[in-house]
């Protein structure tokens, strides 16, 4: 199921949150039982040990628009990233006196637009560049190599939330006109194209 969750300190933000576990033993003296519910925070702008409120969303509502006699559509979700460019890094430093050399042939070169990775983005690396289309990434690439700099290029991904469609049920029971907006759902771009969208078919019994 699907839920609002909000707590009083973030004002009217609400986040939409997936139950991702349910105890399977009550608490007796108080006639409930525990859920847990999760939310994507991939930045971590949702700071922890907040006491929040939540509001379960009906069935219909979670399960999305689409609906059929016999046919049950839901919308599913997940994170995940998405290529939008390109990147330029320096190879990895393997020591911190390899990495402020490096860092001091740029200097001494007269560029001043790298940014040192932390271990978490890239250990001892250094970020030289973020192209969207590859030709300025590659020109960006002799430029450094002209420069007696050795340089990858590598993709460069952002996070992303991506949906798809489950669809469970007799398939002849669907409209022929819904069958063909299911097969042609796509949230990201102008013309659908049916690559991008492949309902999954579930018999019941």
């Amino acid at each position: 199921m699907q839920a609002m969750v909000w707590t009083e300190s973030a004002g009217s933000t609400k986040w939409q949150a997936t139950v991702d576990r349910i105890d399977r033993i009550a608490d007796t003296n108080s006639g409930t039982y525990g859920v847990r519910l999760s939310i994507n925070n991939p930045d971590q702008l949702i700071p922890v040990g907040l006491r929040c409120r939540v509001h379960f969303l009906p069935e219909t509502v979670a399960a999305g628009p689409l609906r059929a006699d016999g046919v049950d559509v839901r919308v599913l979700k997940r994170s995940g990233q998405k290529m939008v460019g390109f990147k330029i890094v320096s190879p990895p430093q393997y020591s911190g006196a390899d990495l402020k050399a490096y860092l001091n042939r740029l200097r001494n070169a007269g560029m001043n637009d790298f940014i040192p990775l932390s271990k978490k983005q890239g250990a001892r690396r250094i970020a030289l560049g973020v192209y969207h289309s590859r030709r300025p990434a590659e020109e960006r690439v002799k430029e450094l190599e002209a420069k007696g700099f050795e340089v990858e290029i590598g993709p460069w991904y952002r996070q992303k939330e991506m949906h798809w469609l489950l669809v469970k049920g007799d398939s002849p029971l669907l409209d022929p006109q819904v069958a063909h907006k299911l097969a042609n759902v796509d949230g990201e771009n102008p013309a659908p194209s049916r690559r991008n969208c492949a309902p999954v078919w579930s018999r019941t019994p």
